[in-house]
């Protein structure tokens, strides 16, 4: 018995240098899919002669969805999917029933995200980074002789930890679907050498591209009674409202793409045009609806915008990102989801003439998320990551705010 629970133990210890070898792996692909888009962005955005060209604005956006079109015209035809985070969790969850796609499949992916990301798509990394850790770490199962499902959950939790600065392990419990009942104690059993994977991840991803990672927001007031009283109500309205308006996209997304390859003429190569064209007509007059919307929050923080521009600018960018997903560009929605929650809290908190502005800030971010990925331990968890620990209570707030709108709606239909 005593020989037994040993080799018992010594084989639940063995997972955690296969979690190093994972984290470092993952930190690894993160550094070279980042420092990828970033300098395809600057070869892109940052000419000098460009900078002030409206119609080089166009043109770049217009170019950007005429290539995402090619990229997925040759084997996505008829797909109705939208290449976004869904589709990169779906696809960790179901790795052990799905067949391996091709290696060229996974780099031409690979290619589209780094496009769609590169030309200004109002997109962020982690969905197309899920992806290629999941393939990439499903292929090594064998051969580090692990499920297919464990190694892929180990790196989905290292492409998390890389890309958002901790180790956000707990996001791999945050599922609201029943059939996942069963796999919950592997979950938890898996969920430290997860939280190593991720700190390995972010370590080499931070060494190798210090400057390209997180960034926490700040803003001129951070201290502010939170108790209960009128900034308590505003802060619940706040993230009422940016929730309902993440509801929106949520709800447009699948119909819009159904649409698209419905009736767009000329199949993807078709939609990316358009598609393009959208984005860039809007980003000439405003900008900020380009890129994933990390750095423009803190924009939106700085910069003393009134209220009609904070909630054109939300309205816009909610617009751009089902455009974009719907046609075929490739990313995922935090960030975005994010930026959109912001700007209409901070809209809203200058109609009352609210001066807790961060707070406001961190419950539109959360309250956003939530809704927009349908992981409230995850928008927690990058919430308690990117604001100060005195916006810690309101973001509670907003996630009890976003569940409580989103508890009654079914989940997305497949798309």
């Amino acid at each position: 018995m005593n020989e037994i629970s040993w080799r018992d133990r010594l084989s639940g210890l063995r997972i955690y240098p296969i979690a190093l070898a994972l984290g470092l792996t993952v930190g690894l692909l993160a550094s070279a899919f980042i420092w990828l888009v970033v300098h395809l962005k600057d070869l892109v955005w940052h000419q000098v002669s460009w900078v002030y060209s409206g119609l080089t604005v166009f043109t770049i956006c217009l170019l950007g969805g005429a290539l995402i079109g090619i990229m997925n015209f040759s084997r996505e035809k008829r797909e109705s999917k939208v290449h976004d985070l869904d589709e990169a969790f779906a696809e960790a969850e179901n790795i052990e029933q799905a067949t391996l796609p091709s290696g060229f499949s996974v780099v031409r992916r690979a290619l589209l995200g780094i496009t769609s990301l590169g030309f200004g798509g109002p997109l962020g990394p982690e969905a197309p980074l899920i992806e290629i850790a999941t393939q990439m770490s499903a292929r090594l199962a064998s051969i580090l002789r692990i499920a297919k499902s464990e190694a892929v959950q180990i790196s989905v939790a290292g492409s998390l930890g890389a890309l958002f600065g901790a180790p956000l392990a707990l996001a791999s419990q945050d599922t609201n679907d029943s059939a996942q009942a069963s796999s919950r104690v592997q979950r938890m059993r898996l969920l430290g050498p997860e939280i190593l994977a991720g700190v390995v991840a972010f370590t080499v991803f931070s060494k190798l591209l210090p400057g390209d990672g997180f960034h926490r927001f700040h803003g001129v007031t951070t201290t502010q009674d939170f108790g209960p009283g009128i900034t308590a109500l505003w802060l619940i309205i706040a993230a009422f409202l940016a929730s309902a308006v993440a509801l929106v996209a949520q709800m447009a997304l699948p119909h819009v793409r159904s649409l698209v390859t419905t009736f767009i003429p000329g199949g993807p190569i078709g939609a990316g045009l358009i598609s393009g064209a959208v984005l860039g007509g809007i980003a000439v007059e405003n900008p900020m609806v380009l890129f994933s919307g990390h750095h423009e929050i803190q924009q939106l923080l700085d910069e003393k915008h009134d209220t009609t521009f904070l909630i054109k600018i939300g309205l816009l960018k909610l617009f751009v990102l089902v455009v974009c997903l719907a046609a075929g560009w490739f990313g995922g929605q935090i960030f975005p989801m994010a930026f959109i929650g912001v700007a209409i809290a901070l809209s809203f908190g200058q109609i009352v003439g609210s001066t807790a502005t961060l707070a406001l800030a961190a419950v539109g971010f959360v309250a956003g998320v939530t809704v927009g990925i349908r992981k409230p331990i995850l928008a927690l968890l990058c919430g308690l990551l990117f604001f100060p620990a005195e916006t810690w209570l309101p973001m509670l707030l907003a996630i009890a705010v976003a569940q409580a709108i989103t508890s009654n709606i079914s989940h997305k239909p497949a798309h």
